[in-house]
C-alpha cells in the first residue's frame, strides 16, 4: 500500500487575457511509499510547485482537469475544502520563502504556540510551553531568538522556525518547496539533513540536483509539465560517488549545470551524508 498515489493527473490554468486554457501538468503518474524520501526537479516553469499545490488541494479546479490523487488508498482529488481540511494535519507544505510564509507580526514563540494549539487544543499552557522549548531544541533554534519576529532572523534561522512550525503539527507527509533556495552551501546541507532526519515521508521540490541526489531515494524529473524520467538511488555509488544514473538528455543537462557552477567554488565545507 502506498501513502500517496497520483494517476494520470492533468492540470490547466485559464489565461483570461487570451481566453484559453494552458496545460501545466500533463499525464503525471507516480507513487510515494510510507517513509520514502523523493525529489522533484526541473527548471522554473516545469510544473513543480503546481504539482505540490494540486496534491494539497490549493488550486482552483477547472472542468478540463483530470486524473486522481489518493492518500492512504482513498481518493482526495475532488474533496471539498471543508472535507480536505480534516487532512491538513497529515498533509503539510514547507513554503519556498520563509519570510513571507511566517507572520511578521508574531514572535517565534507565538508562531510555534499557534501551531501546537492546533495539534493539542486541550493542552494547558505550561505543557505547550514545554513543547515550544522542545521544538526549539530539536530544530536548533537559538533561545535568544524566542521573542524575535521573522524579520529579525537570518534566512537559515527562518527556515528552522518554518520547519519547527510545520513539524509541530506532526504531518504524515511533507512537501518542501525549494527548502534551501538562496541559502549558503553549508546551511543548505544543514537544513536538508534536518529534514531527512525528522520527516518520515518527504517530497522535496528543487532545481538543485546536487542537493537532491544526496538526500532522496527517488528523483522525478519534470520538464514542461511532463515526467521525462524517474531515477532510483543505486545500492552502491560508482567510483565518483554518484548514486543515481540518469539517461534522459534533460536530466543530464540539469546535472551539468550544477557541476558548472560548483566548479567555480572549490572550497565547499565537508558535510555529513546521512546515507553513509
Amino acid at each position: 500500500m502506498y501513502l500517496l498515489e497520483i494517476e494520470k493527473l492533468n492540470k490547466y490554468f485559464y489565461n483570461g487575457k487570451k481566453g484559453q486554457l494552458n496545460q501545466i501538468l500533463n499525464n503525471i503518474s507516480f507513487h510515494i511509499s510510507d517513509g520514502e524520501k523523493i525529489g522533484v526537479v526541473g527548471e522554473s516553469g516545469s510544473g513543480k510547485t503546481t504539482l505540490a499545490k494540486a496534491i494539497l488541494n490549493l488550486l482552483e479546479k477547472l472542468p478540463a482537469d483530470s486524473g486522481e490523487i489518493r492518500f492512504r488508498t482513498k481518493p482526495i482529488t475532488n474533496l471539498s475544502t471543508q472535507k480536505f481540511r480534516l487532512l491538513r494535519s497529515e498533509l503539510q507544505i514547507l513554503y519556498q520563502d520563509p519570510f513571507t510564509s511566517l507572520n511578521q507580526k508574531m514572535t517565534v514563540k507565538e508562531i510555534l504556540l499557534e501551531a501546537l494549539k492546533l495539534r493539542y487544543p486541550a493542552e494547558k499552557k505550561d505543557v505547550l510551553w514545554l513543547k515550544v522549548r522542545n521544538l526549539m531544541d530539536t530544530y536548533n533554534i537559538q533561545v535568544q531568538n524566542i521573542n524575535k519576529s521573522p524579520a529579525k532572523l537570518s534566512g537559515g534561522e527562518c527556515r528552522r522556525v518554518g520547519i519547527a512550525r510545520v513539524m509541530a503539527i506532526e504531518p504524515s507527509f511533507l512537501i518542501a518547496d525549494e527548502p534551501v533556495a538562496s541559502l549558503d552551501a553549508s546551511i543548505k546541507d544543514q537544513i536538508m539533513q534536518l529534514l531527512v532526519k525528522k520527516v518520515k515521508t518527504l517530497m522535496t521540490i528543487s532545481h538543485d540536483m546536487r542537493i537532491i541526489q544526496k538526500y532522496v531515494d527517488k528523483i522525478i524529473v519534470l520538464y514542461a509539465g511532463v515526467i521525462v524520467e524517474i531515477a532510483f538511488r543505486c545500492k552502491t555509488a560508482d567510483s565518483n560517488g554518484v548514486a543515481f544514473q540518469f539517461y534522459h538528455p534533460y536530466s543530464k543537462s540539469l546535472i551539468d549545470s550544477v557541476e558548472y557552477f560548483n566548479s567555480k567554488d572549490s572550497h565547499r565545507p565537508a558535510v555529513i551524508d546521512p546515507y553513509e
